[in-house]
């Protein structure tokens, strides 16, 4: 028999248990997805990032002091020799390593941040969900209740009856900032509706409950709000998305039922996941009727031209990429002539391929974009094995429901970047976690690596993630410094804007969310104020952050002409040039030069780049100007 010790020690135990799970479910579900901050170059990426870091900083605090207070506690990590686990480390090591390649070494940092994060991510929430078997029903249960929320907040903001206070284009986008981001986190959250909904109508639970009821009826109300917002959002990734999945989960299912792996009631589930498929068609359906009305969108016309230069990117770029954070960098050397005339002329910048694939291979090499598959690859491979090889009920409907959500998110993926926002992450590593706890669960690990002393790798893991909480806190208050500073700019208060940058720049923050780099704020302010000198050397600064960024090439090229250095000012014009051959701007400063150093025929041929149907008055004087001296 147990000693009064023992059972204490074990009740502790499991209300500890449970308590972490409450905590991180109110953290990572409930409060995440819907904190922001208003005036902000992207209103929820620093904000988010914050919390998360501090959530798992929190946990793994407790996790560690947990240890030594309640002594008999033996803490089961060996999920973590599982090989996904090992290629989510080897995609972190191989991100690290990319560093060597990042010509901004700031973004560097905050990008691998990230990728820390998430792993952690990763082992904590398998943590969480191993320990306590009831947790994914708390959090699906969880889950369907903010999805009721985003739902009828995206419903009101389309017909403009309220939250379009909320910072974000493109309705309905509820705390997601755009309709394709928040589409894609619907979807996301499918898998878990869907199985709040089996497991309340599972029969498990007495007919007389009332609880089951309100939870099956919360579930299908938040299917038919996910239905309608993604249908209204016209996201065509997650409807793509949608189609594949429902597909491979369709084909799993016949598979299984031909394999007679099903349980007893197996005909009854087949019913279920059924209806749950065509339910599905019918919104992908009800989206393509739709989008023969749809005008093609910018994000349509640039995927071919950002797909295509980024894989001139990855042939010239060798084992380790361009540097994790450093695709935006990269990106405008091979050439800008193929955007729209905004990405072209420096009005608005490129900052992701809208494919997370590409985006991998390109910053993090070969051996990092092969350990990102990898991780995918694995999970599907433990969902199917799970399937072949429970007999459960539950297991099989849950590994169907993960397999429907890992292919759909891979989908996206390939057209979009759910890669980088917090809250998609967050619910792709909940859905790859529950499916390792239970493949933990059902096939044990016979024979266990060597114990690590606890102490060992937990007092490192909070350190990096206080380094990573700190990261992301410096870089949240640099940007609200950037801000004021491009306010003052506005106003043409220039010294406002040289005091607002000083205080902006940091090791973790040199250039601001559009790529461009803070030296080149405070070296137009210089400018404006006529000093040159101090205006060129903030540009060159810039300059080594950012080489190829078009407006910095053509303020430097600038400086040097009123120094008449009119060989280093066509040197730095060309370059901006050979990025976006139509940037009027440059073409007009250009022929400016040519014409001062009596090159008039030069000075022609470049005035004559221009758009014809230019409005600038400029290109019009100059050219008569130059026509003047060429007759």
């Amino acid at each position: 028999m147990k000693d009064s010790a023992q059972l204490k020690n074990e009740m502790n135990q499991h209300y500890s248990s449970r308590l972490i799970s409450f905590f991180f479910i109110a953290t990572t579900i409930l409060l995440i997805p819907f904190i922001y901050l208003q005036d902000k170059f992207d209103p929820v990426l620093l904000i988010r990032f914050i919390a998360l870091s501090t959530t798992l900083l929190i946990m793994l605090t407790v996790l560690f002091f947990q240890r030594y207070t309640l002594h008999q506690l033996v803490s089961d990590y060996s999920f973590v020799q599982r090989l996904i686990f090992i290629v989510s480390a080897g995609y972190l090591i191989f991100s690290a390593i990319s560093l060597i390649r990042c010509v901004n070494l700031s973004e560097g940092i905050f990008e691998l941040s990230w990728i820390f994060i998430s792993t952690l991510l990763l082992v904590v929430a398998t943590k969480v969900l191993g320990d306590n078997e009831d947790t994914f029903p708390s959090l699906a249960k969880s889950l369907t209740l903010v999805v009721i929320v985003l739902c009828v907040i995206g419903i009101c903001q389309y017909y403009y009856c309220g939250f379009n206070f909320l910072p974000g284009s493109c309705e309905p986008y509820a705390t997601m900032t755009h309709r394709n981001l928040f589409s894609s986190f619907l979807f996301l959250s499918i898998p878990f509706v869907l199985f709040n909904l089996f497991d309340a109508t599972s029969g498990n639970q007495k007919s007389r409950e009332v609880g089951p009821v309100i939870w099956a009826v919360a579930s299908l109300l938040a299917i038919v709000l996910i239905a309608y917002n993604v249908m209204i959002a016209t996201s065509r990734a997650v409807w793509v998305g949608l189609i594949v999945s429902t597909i491979a989960t369709s084909i799993a299912l016949w598979l299984l039922s031909c394999r007679r792996k099903l349980v007893k009631s197996h005909s009854s589930t087949n019913a279920k996941n059924l209806i749950a498929a065509i339910f599905l068609f019918l919104i992908v359906a009800a989206g393509a009727l739709l989008t023969s009305d749809i005008e093609i969108r910018t994000t349509d016309n640039l995927r071919f031209p950002l797909w295509s230069n980024t894989l001139s990117m990855i042939s010239d770029s060798n084992l380790f990429g361009v540097g994790v954070g450093n695709w935006k960098i990269a990106f405008p050397a091979y050439g800008l002539g193929d955007m729209p005339i905004e990405i072209e002329s420096g009005l608005t910048h490129c900052l992701r391929p809208h494919n997370d694939f590409l985006f991998v291979l390109a910053e993090s090499g070969i051996s990092g974009f092969l350990c990102y598959v990898l991780i995918f690859i694995f999970v599907i491979s433990y969902i199917i094995r799970i399937l072949l090889k429970s007999r459960d009920k539950h297991d099989q409907i849950f590994g169907l429901l993960m397999l429907f959500g890992i292919v759909g998110y891979l989908v996206i993926g390939f057209f979009s970047y759910p890669k980088e926002r917090i809250a998609h992450t967050i619910l792709v590593t909940l859905m790859i976690a529950s499916v390792l706890s239970r493949y933990h669960r059902l096939f044990p690990i016979k024979k266990r690596w060597k114990s690590i002393p606890y102490s060992l790798w937990m007092i490192p893991l909070i350190a990096l993630t206080s380094m990573s909480t700190w990261i992301g806190y410096s870089r949240l208050i640099a940007e609200t410094q950037t801000k004021k500073a491009l306010i003052a700019r506005s106003n043409q208060d220039w010294e406002g804007v040289i005091s607002g940058i000083d205080l902006a720049i940091s090791p973790f923050y040199q250039i601001d969310p559009t790529t461009t780099p803070l030296q080149w704020y405070r070296g137009v302010a210089h400018f404006s104020k006529d000093n040159i000198d101090e205006a060129l050397a903030d540009f060159l600064k810039a300059h080594e952050l950012h080489p190829n960024h078009i407006h910095v090439l053509n303020n430097l090229a600038s400086c040097y002409e009123i120094l008449s250095d009119h060989s280093k000012a066509i040197e730095f014009y060309t370059r901006a040039l050979d990025i976006s051959p139509r940037f009027e701007e440059t073409l007009i400063n250009l022929s400016a030069v040519y014409y001062n150093t009596k090159q008039y025929k030069r000075a022609y041929e470049v005035i004559q780049r221009c758009d014809p149907k230019s409005e600038n008055p400029r290109v019009t004087a100059y050219l008569n100007v130059i026509e003047e001296h060429l007759r």
